[in-house]
């Protein structure tokens, strides 16, 4: 079973995470602290105390929430642990007030497949719920 939490993680577990991604691979533990720091909303999945996934949002807490750096490690990916993350994710920021969020993608089509509304030019994603 995946447990989810917004506390029970490490700068390190983050990097190694990180670590799966091409646009997150290179940053440093200074950039992965401040960034953690800065960031609203931060949700990390751990199977039998591993991390296996990750996701964060910046928000303005009343109208606009983005969604950065979701990553499932590949070997759970296919599994339906980014459903779950991203289940976490909306439940969270419903909580804060809000019915939206927005993304940025380069993998239209999976998001397409988890119910978010892709741009025609694919620049921007939009989930309401």
């Amino acid at each position: 079973m995946i447990v989810f939490s917004d506390t029970d993680f490490t700068v390190a577990e983050v990097m190694e995470i990180f670590s799966h991604a091409s646009w997150t691979a290179h940053r440093t533990y200074d950039q992965v602290s401040l960034l953690l720091v800065n960031t609203d909303i931060v949700v990390m999945g751990k199977y039998e105390n591993k991390p296996v996934a990750f996701a964060r949002v910046i928000t303005d807490k009343v109208t606009r929430a983005f969604l950065e750096d979701v990553i499932v490690i590949p070997e759970y990916r296919g599994t339906g642990v980014s459903r779950l993350l991203l289940d976490e994710i909306y439940n969270r920021v419903h909580t804060m007030g809000m019915n939206r969020i927005e993304a940025n993608t380069q993998t239209p089509e999976f998001w397409k497949k988890v119910g978010w509304t892709v741009r025609e030019d694919n620049s921007l994603i939009i989930k309401r719920f």
